[in-house]
């Protein structure tokens, strides 16, 4: 009997072993052919602005400042420090250049959550311009949804960095957890998250004042 329960934990472990290796090699064949379709531009292979960082360009919550001050604080502490320049979100052979290129994002250093809210803001802060940031997205394979207002036309922004427009980039659970992968799912086959998105805020004169991460589930 203890012979069969050691047989059944080492094939478990074997099983996990696979799936990782699996999952792994999956995102590196992913995200190679990404980089090998992506088309060949004169310059940066994006355009920007600047080059964000926490100074430039404060990292805000929805439109208000992220400090010590506001209650999500605990949580976007360590993020704000670990991230504190839009190189420290791309992949070590940009991360030292003068002229980076904002395309080849570190995903599966950031992985999820806030993390890639800070580092997407970064991005977009540097790229500055909606259309910019939308040509990201769509490298990235996201599927973007149009420019929403949040409000009415008629409504007045309470204070400059207010968030009126929204727009998102959403994934689906495949691509998702090309950057993310889950043991769990790989073993069971049951994998509750559904598909995972980027909602950037805009301010009334569209500059970016917030992005969120999103995740839905069946």
């Amino acid at each position: 009997m203890n012979g069969n329960c050691w047989k059944l934990g080492r094939g478990k472990r074997v099983l996990l072993s696979l799936a990782i290796i699996a999952a792994t090699f999956a995102g590196l064949n992913w995200f190679d052919r990404v980089r090998a379709e992506a088309p060949e531009v004169a310059g940066p292979p994006i355009e920007y602005d600047h080059l964000a960082n926490q100074e430039t360009d404060p990292f805000l919550f929805s439109g208000k400042l992220m400090d010590e001050n506001h209650p999500q604080w605990g949580r976007y502490r360590k993020a704000l420090h670990k991230y504190y320049d839009v190189r420290d979100c791309l992949l070590e052979t940009e991360k030292g250049k003068e002229k980076p290129n904002l395309l080849l994002v570190d995903w599966r250093g950031l992985r999820s959550g806030v993390p890639i809210s800070v580092c997407a803001f970064r991005i977009a802060r540097s790229l500055k311009d909606l259309e910019r940031i939308r040509q990201w997205l769509i490298y990235h394979q996201f599927r973007v949804s149009a420019l929403n207002r949040i409000y009415g036309e008629n409504f007045a922004p309470k204070y400059k960095t207010q968030p009126v427009y929204n727009m998102q980039g959403s994934w689906s659970r495949e691509q998702y957890r090309r950057i993310n992968s889950s043991w769990f799912a790989e073993i069971t086959g049951f994998d509750p998250v559904y598909g995972y998105g980027l909602q950037f805020q805009f301010s009334d004169d569209l500059t970016t004042v917030g992005v969120n991460t999103m995740s839905s589930s069946e």
